[in-house]
This record gives C-alpha cells, sequence and structure tokens, in this order.
C-alpha cells in the first residue's frame, strides 16, 4: 500500500502502546543526570519514579546484554513517560495515543534537550515500536490479516499462532510479530481481544543529534511512514475497514 492510500485517521484506534527510543554510549551517568536536567527544562513533569531494576548493581547492568537497555528511570510528563536507561532514552506515549504529529513534537523537543546538554556525543540507533490490537470478535484472523500460513496442505491462519519476521525495508530494520486471538488488558482494567500487531522499525547507524532541523524532520517521518505502511500491509480490505478509516 503507497502513501497515498494510506488512510489520514482511523476512528477506531488500535494502538496500545507507542515507544520512540534512541541507544547510545556514553562515560557520562545518564541516567543520574538527565532527571534533574528535564525538570529542569520541562514543564507539567507531575512524577518521578526509580523503576526496579535500578536496584541491579551498576555493573551488572552494562556487563549484561539483556540489562545493558533497561529503563531505571521514569518520568511522567503531560501525555508521555520519560523512561532513561545507562545507555538509551525512550518516551512512550499514555493511552490515549494523540497521534503522530503531537508525539513528534514530544520526541523533538527531548532530544533538543539531549543535545543541547552535549551529555550524549553520538546517537547509535533510534527507533519506534507500536504494538496494535486489531478487534475481530465476529471475523476470523483469516479476514483481518493479510498473511498466508499453511502446514502442507492446512490453512493455519485461523487457528492460534505466533509469527515473528525480521527483514530490511529501505533503510530500516523492521521486526514484526503477528499474534493472533490474543487478549490484553488497558491500564483503565478494560479488555480487548483480536490480532496483535507489534512493529519494531529500527535505523543503526545514523545520528539524529547531528541532524539539522529539517532532516530531523523527515528522518522522524520515515521512520513513522515505514512502520505505519508495515501496519496496513499487515491488514487485509476487510480488516482495515474495521478500524472505520477516514482518508480525507
Amino acid at each position: 500500500m503507497n502513501n497515498s492510500k494510506l488512510p489520514k485517521r482511523l476512528t477506531k484506534e488500535p494502538i496500545i502502546d507507542a515507544i520512540f527510543e534512541i541507544r547510545f554510549d556514553s562515560s557520562t551517568p545518564i541516567a543520574s543526570v538527565l532527571p534533574g536536567l528535564f525538570f529542569s527544562e520541562l514543564k507539567d513533569i507531575k512524577g518521578f519514579e526509580r523503576l526496579p531494576q535500578a536496584e541491579i548493581p551498576e555493573k551488572l547492568r552494562k556487563d549484561d546484554p539483556l540489562l545493558q537497555y533497561l529503563p531505571i528511570i521514569k518520568l511522567n510528563w503531560m501525555d508521555y513517560n520519560i523512561l532513561i536507561g545507562d545507555r538509551n532514552l525512550a518516551i512512550a506515549a499514555n493511552l490515549p495515543y494523540k497521534g503522530w504529529n503531537n508525539f513528534k513534537e514530544a520526541i523533538k523537543k527531548i532530544l533538543s534537550i539531549v543535545k543541547k546538554s552535549n551529555l550524549i556525543q553520538k546517537i547509535e540507533r533510534y527507533s519506534t515500536k507500536y504494538i496494535d490490537i486489531v478487534e475481530n470478535d465476529a471475523e476470523t484472523t483469516s479476514k483481518a490479516a493479510n498473511i498466508i500460513i499453511k502446514m502442507g496442505p492446512k490453512d493455519m491462519l485461523d487457528s492460534q499462532f505466533h509469527l515473528k519476521t525480521e527483514y530490511l525495508e529501505r533503510e530500516f530494520i523492521n521486526v514484526v510479530q503477528i499474534i493472533s486471538n490474543a487478549t490484553i488488558t488497558l491500564p483503565n482494567g478494560s479488555t480487548k481481544t483480536g490480532l496483535i500487531i507489534d512493529i519494531d522499525t529500527i535505523r543503526i547507524g545514523f545520528d539524529l543529534l547531528s541532524a539539522e532541523s529539517q532532516l530531523l524532520e523527515k528522518s522522524l517521518d520515515d521512520i513513522h511512514l515505514v512502520s505505519k505502511e508495515t501496519f496496513f500491509n499487515s491488514l487485509t480490505v476487510d480488516g482495515i475497514s474495521n478500524l472505520g478509516p477516514v482518508y480525507e
């Protein structure tokens, strides 16, 4: 599906998680310094939380690849949570999701503060992660998911499955997981059942902090577009129709 055919918005929002992340290498104890900087630069920070993984000794976190990118500090800021780790910084959107333009402005604000601080010399990678649920209580998965799964002659699409794939899409690495008939509990306690589409879109080797304003804008829009195209390409016409697409 090309960009001109993508819906401008959906009347039934499928997004249950949206995160933007940068990863970097720094000799500065970022998680100790950045919270104070954000408190001084940002308005409306409503809370500060030291996460449980902060109790893991710093040396152990640095030496273990599985722990290096765990956030240890969380700041609640307007419609977002700022997550700070030893080698990463993420911005997670609260629900209900306010849309890409709002999210992008929050990302740019955080990046401008980080750039001005000179605490991080170079970003190694940046990424977006969107998790969506397409409810299909009244329909089978095969009517919503634009994929083919077979075992020999048997069509497995309406069976329970968890599919994961990784591939290159332009300059991005796209990691896509699709889970059928999943039930999730939202922060407000309500539940949804349907098709989970988890899209992690990554660009390695491009330093957003050194990008001029126009290139930064384009780089953020490009990664969002790849993620958006992937989501809609994962759905059939019926699957998209269930979300109430608006094209104008």
